[in-house]
């Protein structure tokens, strides 16, 4: 097998190690699903940012299995938890149950593999929380203010 798929296969899927896949497989679902399940003319908009983030962390995430032999797809679903976040502080609409639950996931994840990973990890789970919420931030649409 070439190395650069072996890579893939690698950063695809922890190489090997179940529990990782697993866990981390899952925060991508619990991140993902409040981007998608809610359909407000200002929501699409949301989406829109919401998915630009994700592809962009998505393919930095790639650029990081060839760059440094990470493994993984953490710097994602941490780069939607910003994201929900920020969605969450800047959209009254936006305050239901399914978001404050992957806000609180993606808290739980983090905090579990800053006890059980390398401290680098950590850093590079709360920097991607950072780069989701700040692009989400300027890209997604600007909350009007009625006159007090």
């Amino acid at each position: 097998m070439s190395k650069t798929i072996q890579t893939l296969i690698d950063g695809a899927t922890y190489a090997g190690e179940v529990k990782h896949i697993v866990v981390n497989y899952l925060m991508l679902l619990i991140t993902i699903l409040p981007i998608v399940m809610y359909g407000s003319a200002r929501q699409a908009k949301i989406k829109r940012a919401a998915f630009w983030v994700l592809f962009v962390m998505a393919a930095f995430q790639v650029f990081l299995w060839f760059a440094v032999a990470a493994v993984g797809i953490s710097v994602t679903w941490c780069a939607l938890g910003g994201v929900n976040f920020v969605t969450v502080l800047k959209y009254k609409e936006s305050r239901i149950p399914l978001y404050y639950i992957s806000i609180l996931a993606a808290v739980i994840a983090i905090i579990y593999y800053a006890f059980t990973l390398q401290p680098e990890v950590t850093v590079a789970h709360l920097a991607a929380v950072i780069l989701g919420a700040g692009p989400f931030a300027l890209l997604s649409p600007k909350v009007k203010r009625s006159p007090a």
